[in-house]
Parts: structure tokens; sequence; C-alpha cells
């Protein structure tokens, strides 16, 4: 049964624009319309804000056009992401992208369908206020841009001002460099509020999440004399169902400053008591010479390695499992975009289904798509 409705509003790993990284979170119960219906501020979570009130409006907007045009055999799920020029947008860059379903061997639903009355961005300005916080794993403007740009949504004393967790380097970031008053107005002094989290310590978000943030490293800054700073977050509902979502981060392999391991070793018990419902993980670029900088990202060779080193910690609290991972959903979000004819993410599936094969892991990929909400 799936516990968690993720909402993709963004899933490039740019360099294009508009499109980057961005998820909604929210109870698999609940549908928009009885939030909506409620003002109630209690149950969305935005994880990162590449980009929002965009992602948001353009999901409703085909939500809306398509529901007329339903074919009578066709389960408007599939035919929406047939034909949703949202959904299907990154593969049009591509000369040999698959149909999009073959990209997603999770369930997907179509959480909008009930938005009918107002206009799209209406809706979309209206569950953008009814959000509960945003957390940010970090603040590259690829996971910052839709935050700032959609930032005067907020700007309505009628509304509690919007919370932004996430580690210190992350708030300090945002407050000193985006909400300075240079580059974005200072809307963070009335309508934004900063929270800092530390690592590895559990924080309530709503009625229905508490979360613990865990560091990851994200190649080096300050000449490379310093760490990057991103964050995972593992979620946690009310039945005790978990939810991990990564942010940019590179593999404990070539990592002067490996953080994954503590993420794994803490998250292997969730996955031997079947609690951990998803991963969702970054993986930026096909694999590539080890010659070639990654700058901080993960590839499936190095994915896959770090999957092995949780195949083990699983195994430390599980002896005798002989596919710990089996039945595992991982979806893969933060591709880059190629300028070549050649679809990415094609061909990041297709390496990691052989090397998931190879190791006999069992684990079930799937790629996020904005507009697609999966339900996990």
């Amino acid at each position: 049964m799936s516990s968690f409705e993720v909402t993709v509003l963004g899933a490039s790993g740019g360099p294009i624009d508009g499109k980057t990284c961005a998820l909604l979170v929210k109870p698999a119960s609940l549908s928009y319309a009885e939030i909506l219906a409620t003002n109630d501020c209690e149950s969305v979570v935005a994880i990162d804000a590449g980009t929002s009130l965009s992602g948001i409006g353009e999901a409703i907007m085909h939500h809306q056009r398509l529901q007329p045009k339903t074919l009578k055999d066709m389960p408007f799920s599939d035919f929406y992401l047939q034909n949703s020029p949202q959904t299907n947008l990154l593969l049009d860059f591509y000369r040999d992208s698959l149909p999009l379903k073959q990209y997603i061997n999770v369930p997907t639903t179509t959480p909008f369908q009930e938005l009918c009355e107002l206009a799209p961005l209406e809706y979309a300005a209206l569950l953008l206020r009814l959000l509960s916080c945003y957390c940010v794993t970090h603040p590259h403007l690829d996971h910052v841009a839709g935050l700032v740009i959609n930032s005067p949504v907020f700007c309505d004393y009628g509304i509690p001002r919007k919370r932004i967790h996430g580690l210190r380097q992350t708030t300090e970031a945002l407050q000193k460099h985006c909400f300075n008053g240079v580059i974005w107005p200072d809307l963070a002094r009335d309508f934004l509020s900063m929270s800092v989290m530390e690592p590895e310590k559990w924080y309530p978000l709503n009625l229905h999440y508490s979360v613990l943030p865990y560091e990851l490293a994200h190649g080096k800054t300050n000449g490379d004399k310093d760490v990057y700073t991103s964050t995972a977050f593992l979620l946690k509902d009310t039945t005790d169902s978990y939810l991990l979502v990564f942010g940019d981060c590179e593999s404990d392999v070539h990592s002067d400053h490996p953080r994954n391991f503590a993420v794994w070793t803490g998250v292997a018990p969730l996955i031997r008591d079947g609690k951990l419902k998803s991963i969702i993980i970054e993986c930026s670029t096909p694999s590539m010479a080890a010659c070639i900088n990654l700058y901080g990202h993960l590839s499936p060779d190095f994915l896959i390695q770090e999957l092995l080193t949780l195949e083990r910690c699983v195994r430390q609290v599980e002896p005798g499992c002989n596919q710990p991972l089996m039945g595992l959903n991982i979806l893969i979000y933060h591709v880059k975009e190629l300028f070549t004819s050649s679809d990415p993410r094609r061909k990041i599936l297709s390496e990691l289904e052989a090397l998931n094969k190879r190791y006999n892991m069992g684990i079930v990929f799937s790629v996020a798509f904005p507009g697609v909400t999966y339900l996990l």
C-alpha cells in the first residue's frame, strides 16, 4: 500500500532552466481537493524548489485540458502520461527516447484531476500558500530558484510565515546570497522563516511528517579547500513509513569526506523491517571514464557501488538475507541534459538495470519526470 504521494515539479539537473529539482510530498490518503476545501496547511511538504509555482500550474493546466479528451477505454492516469506536454517535455528533447511509461515501474496517479473550477495559476498559488514548509537540500540555484522567484506569493499577512528548513550552511546562504536586498528583495524578513536544522536529529514538519537530515558531500568549494554540504532528508509519517530523499551528492568511493555511509547505516533497519517505501536519489550522467570530474555527482556505476554498500549494511542487521534490496523502489532524478540526440535518461536507466542484474540486487528503478505523481 502506498503511503507517500510525490509530485515531481522539476527533475532536471540542468543546464536547462525551469524544470530543475522540486518535489511535493503529501499523504496518499488525502486529496488536493480536500486540502484546498479545508485550507489545510499541515499536509504538504516541498523538498527543494528549483521550480515551484510554474510546475504546479502546468500540471493542473494539463489535467484540465486533457480530461475532456480522455479515451473511454483508457484510464486517465495512462492517458495523461502519454499526452501531457509537461510530462513528456524532457523526452521530446531527444531522438531516441522511449515512451514515458517505459521509464516508470511504480504506480502513478493524477492528483489534480478534481481541480476544474479555477484557473490553473490560481489553484497553484493557493496550494503554494498552503505548503507546510520547504525542506531545502542545498542552496544551488537549480534547487532554490523557484523558492526565490515565487516568494512574493507568500507576501500576505493573512498566512503564517513560510518555514524554510535546512542545515545551517543552506539557510545562511539563502539569507546572505539570495534574500539580501541585492540579488532579491529581503522577503525573508517578513514573510519567510529560516529554520536551522542540525544533522541526524528529528524535527516535526506538520501533523503528518517529521524529518531527519543527514549531511552529504557534494564536491568541494573555496578553491577545493572545503567540502560543499548537501542534505538527505528522511521523512517519517504517522504510520511509521519512511521516504528517503537525497540532494546532490558524490559517492563515498572517491570522496575526501565520505558521508553516505551514515545514511545507509541509518536506514538499513528500516529496509529490514519493510518500512522504507522508496529512495529518491540523483544520477546525473551516464557512466564516464574515471578521469572525468563528476563535480560532486553520481553516475550509474557509482550509484550501484553505494547501493552495494547499503546491501552490506542491511545484511549486518539481518544476517543471512540473500537479496536485502529486493523490491526496493528507487526513483532517479537530477539527470543533466546532454546536447546530443541521445536521451541521457534512457542510457542511465539501461546502465542501472544492467548492473542491477549483474549483482542480482532486485531493485526496482524508475525515473522522475516533471508533472508525474508517483505513489510510493
